[in-house]
């Protein structure tokens, strides 16, 4: 049966070739189907910034899988995101082949890789030699009772906050994404804030419907920002390492958890810094 199983995968007519911008349409039809629904700009984004690192697996034309890494020269690191393949065609060792392809690409450039990992996609990863360094729960926190109240340092983020979030942003994730916090403080301002001692920024916190940013330098900072967030607006979900779970003051109604890996020894993996995450960009 396996020999079988084998034979039917070898027989696929799959072509692996560089996904483009005429492929957002299919991207987003198979984001759907895997339930990401992410938004057309946001999948726009993806495929501008991992330009060559972009692989689609094609069957008579039609997209039915992808792979794609965005790299981070100044860290010196790649993520690895958007392995997908929509139901259909799962079993068929498709994302594997897209893998195999795009991980020794990305690999000469950039030797460390770094990823979020689902439960189904997790072994997949580890036979590829990628380990576990963390694990992320995503969830939904229970609402405050104190969303009318102000926080004493806590403020409005501006575009003038800038310099000072995307420093503080690099110190803990390993590269400078300032394009990508100052599109999200942009597309929502609104649901943007800063916590400030003395007049030094030690924390903020910006986040969209689909992706959000928290970085601070302690856990009291951390805390204070996610809890006020929340406070004003409960509708978003958190997606936040586990050891910091147990920093809230709101229970968390988890929903499933997610693994943080890496490939490659040349560079430590991140410390546990007091930080929120930016799922599908970095």
């Amino acid at each position: 049966m396996q020999e079988m199983e084998e034979m039917n995968k070898a027989n696929l007519n799959i072509i692996i070739r560089n996904a483009t911008m005429e492929d957002v349409a299919g991207i987003a039809a198979i984001s759907a189907d895997v339930g990401w629904n992410q938004p057309e700009a946001e999948i726009r984004e993806i495929v501008r910034r991992s330009g060559k690192y972009l692989l689609g697996a094609y069957h008579d034309g039609v997209l039915v899988g992808l792979a794609a890494s965005c790299p981070f020269p100044e860290g010196g690191f790649a993520n690895v995101n958007e392995v997908i393949v929509p139901s259909a065609w799962r079993g068929q060792g498709i994302a594997t082949r897209l893998l195999n392809q795009l991980l020794p690409m990305v690999s000469s450039d950039y030797p460390v890789l770094r990823l979020c990992a689902t439960n189904m996609g997790r072994p997949i990863y580890e036979k590829l030699g990628f380990f576990t360094y963390a694990t992320l729960c995503f969830g939904e926190l229970d609402k405050s009772e104190d969303a009318a109240n102000e926080v004493d340092g806590i403020a409005p983020m501006s575009v003038m906050d800038l310099t000072e979030a995307c420093e503080l942003d690099a110190a803990n994730f390993g590269a400078h994404r300032t394009e990508i916090v100052r599109s999200l403080l942009e597309e929502a301002p609104s649901e943007a804030w800063t916590f400030r001692r003395n007049g030094k920024l030690d924390g903020f916190i910006v986040r969209s419907p689909m992706n959000w940013f928290l970085q601070s330098r302690d856990a009291e900072t951390f805390t204070a920002l996610l809890t006020y967030a929340h406070s004003r607006n409960s509708k978003h979900p958190v997606l936040i390492r586990q050891e910091h779970v147990q920093l809230l003051h709101m229970p968390l109604k988890e929903h499933f958890r997610l693994t943080l890996m890496q490939y490659g020894h040349a560079l430590p993996v991140p410390k546990a810094t007091f930080s929120g995450f930016f799922p599908d960009l970095g």
